[in-house]
């Protein structure tokens, strides 16, 4: 290859401007990219540059030995080595390859995740989506049985990890289902079982869904696997926080697609709070640009309403311990008729505070996000509720009730997003739901009993 020859071809850079880049430093893969600005788009170039900087990529000639139509224009096409004794590696669900063939006197390469099971050593399968003026699909759909190409070795370290312990939730666009095909296929084959798989699958019109009978099939016999299926509708910022909010943070996410998908759902999940460590990208290189301080800053969540329940909740405690007390509200809270209304209104609040957790259990999602947020930010208001009844702890049955109220505000004020590196071990946040959950439980049987008394006795 000439210093002049283009090496990628998304940005039109030459092989003589990568050379320049190496000499001046750019000895690695991330500095060369960072560098030149090259195999930022497709990615197909990047053996290419890793053979620049000294590393060996092996070509291996194929021919098409099954060709099979899996929707509309898109087709899956088995590869099997020139040489019949040769052998391929094992991959992984998310692995890909570089195909090459000499088209119009110039080679073209193109970068395909594979689709089929990770156990195939035999061939390679490689599923195309046929673009209206692509020159290599085009080169490909037409008369494909009698072409011959060459592929490389195994690219790319990340993969999905269909043995993992923890649920994945896969977020895939157009043809970027073919490795969510192949880990079906696997699963299928080798008979695993994991926590779940949740596939969420765009596509633009319902003829591009990819293999849909096949996977259907998959998750009929394997009920861990779940799929939801969107036609030509973009998946909304709040559906992404409810598939967020139904997993823990143990859950690994994959974002598989087009580059314009895969930004989106990155960033979203970024948003709801997912770490950049449970987002995995598939490709050699990075979605979105972490800054180096991005360990520091990946958890991007409000927490003013934190912060202003932690200030109620002290001037509350503030005003018991001082005897800070206001005449007027003393004197409301000396009528009998004002105290049982206002207790009425403690337990309504109560009761508010229990939709979006009967929600959750009974897997109501819609609107899941909304009413978390509600829940959050309506908990913060707890010592204020308190204050209109009553303005101290009180004694005995009071006392008991009172302290569990303000403990319960307390335990739910330092949740998830006030201390979120604790709350990454499943156990610390399993532990924290159920003693608010408890204590929930308590206080709304304790403030009925309370409340029934109070109008009883009236």
């Amino acid at each position: 290859m000439e210093d002049n020859s283009i090496v990628c071809h998304c940005t039109g850079i030459t092989q003589g401007r990568l050379k320049q880049a190496i000499t001046q430093g750019a000895t690695n893969f991330e500095l060369l990219v960072s560098a030149t600005d090259a195999c930022t788009q497709c990615g197909s170039c990047a053996p290419y540059l890793h053979e620049l900087l000294g590393k060996k990529i092996n070509w291996t000639a194929v021919e098409i030995s099954k060709i099979k139509s899996v929707a509309t224009g898109i087709k899956s096409f088995k590869l099997k080595a020139k040489n019949k004794n040769h052998q391929f590696d094992n991959h992984q669900p998310g692995q890909y390859i570089l195909v090459k063939a000499y088209i119009n006197e110039q080679w073209v390469t193109r970068p395909y995740a594979l689709s089929a099971a990770r156990s195939a050593t035999t061939y390679r399968e490689i599923t195309v989506r046929k673009k209206p003026n692509g020159v290599f699909t085009q080169w490909l759909f037409d008369g494909a049985e009698t072409k011959t190409m060459q592929i490389t070795d195994l690219q790319g370290t990340g993969y999905i990890d269909i043995a993992s312990k923890n649920k994945s939730v896969c977020f895939s666009g157009g043809v970027g289902i073919t490795p969510i095909i192949s880990a079906c296929r696997s699963i299928k084959q080798e008979k695993l079982s994991n926590t779940g798989l949740h596939i969420d699958y765009s596509v633009s019109d319902a003829g591009h869904i990819a293999c849909e009978r096949e996977l259907k099939k998959i998750i009929k016999k394997n009920p861990f696997i779940s799929l939801h299926i969107r036609v030509a509708q973009r998946i909304s910022l709040a559906e992404i926080t409810d598939i967020v909010q139904a997993n823990n943070s143990e859950t690994q996410y994959y974002v598989i697609g087009p580059n314009q998908f895969e930004t989106y759902i990155h960033k979203a999940l970024l948003n709801c709070g997912v770490t950049e460590s449970a987002i995995n990208n598939l490709k050699e290189k990075t979605i979105i640009a972490v800054p180096q301080s991005a360990s520091k800053t990946t958890h991007s969540v409000n927490r003013s309403y934190v912060y202003i329940g932690m200030l109620l909740l002290s001037a509350f405690l503030i005003q018991e311990w001082f005897d800070l007390k206001i005449p007027i509200i003393e004197a409301l809270q000396q009528d009998e008729s004002y105290k049982r209304w206002t207790g009425f209104i403690v337990l309504s609040f109560i009761a508010f505070q229990w939709y979006y957790p009967i929600k959750q259990l009974f897997s109501f999602k819609k609107n899941l996000f909304y009413w978390q947020k509600i829940h959050k930010y309506n908990g913060v208001i707890a010592p204020v509720i308190l204050y209109i009844h009553a303005t101290s702890i009180g004694y005995a049955y009071l006392f008991i009730l009172s302290t569990a109220y303000l403990s319960n505000n307390i335990l739910a004020l330092c949740n998830r997003d006030a201390f979120h590196s604790w709350f990454k071990h499943h156990l610390v946040y399993k532990s924290w739901l159920s003693a608010h959950i408890l204590l929930t439980c308590c206080i709304s049987i304790l403030v009925w009993y309370h409340l029934f008394f109070a109008f009883a006795y009236s």
